[in-house]
């Protein structure tokens, strides 16, 4: 039994998502991954002397930074988050055996109701995507606070390179 479902979709299936997937949720990551798709597509196309106008309106909509940072910015934590249905109000307890024998059960349970929010208790590389895929601009205000926090070794930096989250996070969360 896991803390919090997986996303497998993502393909950052050991990321700490919100604790409740919902349709209301959205990933920082996979909206830089559209852009970059787009922006590809939108290079084939013109590469091979095809209308590239439907992947470069989808691609500039995703390069929207003030939209970006509407939908993912913490001012908080001046961090890029997820957001969704989440509560770190949430743990895993063992149940006692119903019958003889039988194996104790492990279940969720929630202490604190989750809510519509960004999920900036977990702070990782995902948080760094907007600035990897380059939706952002080199003249982003949000550019200098990520470069900053890439360097620190109490977030994602270590000796062998870029950690998956920060390592304060509880190992339990996923």
């Amino acid at each position: 039994m896991q803390l919090n479902p997986k996303t497998l979709a993502s393909g950052l299936d050991d990321y700490p998502r919100a604790s409740h997937p919902s349709e209301a949720e959205r990933h920082v990551d996979l909206r830089c991954w559209l852009y970059a798709a787009a922006d590809s597509m939108a290079y084939l196309a013109r590469l091979l002397h095809r209308d590239p106008t439907r992947f470069e309106v989808t691609r500039d909509q995703l390069a929207d930074e003030e939209l970006l940072n509407e939908l993912h910015w913490s001012p908080h934590t001046q961090t890029y988050a997820d957001y969704g249905l989440h509560t770190d109000g949430v743990r895993l307890v063992r149940q006692p055996p119903k019958h003889p024998g039988e194996s104790p059960r492990v279940v969720r349970s929630v202490t604190v109701p989750p809510q519509l929010k960004l999920v900036t208790s977990a702070f990782g590389y995902v948080s760094l995507f907007p600035m990897l895929l380059k939706v952002l601009r080199p003249e982003s205000d949000k550019l200098g606070k990520i470069l900053q926090d890439l360097d620190k070794p109490d977030l994602l930096w270590s000796p062998y390179g870029l950690r998956l989250e920060k390592n304060t996070i509880n190992l339990l969360f996923y």
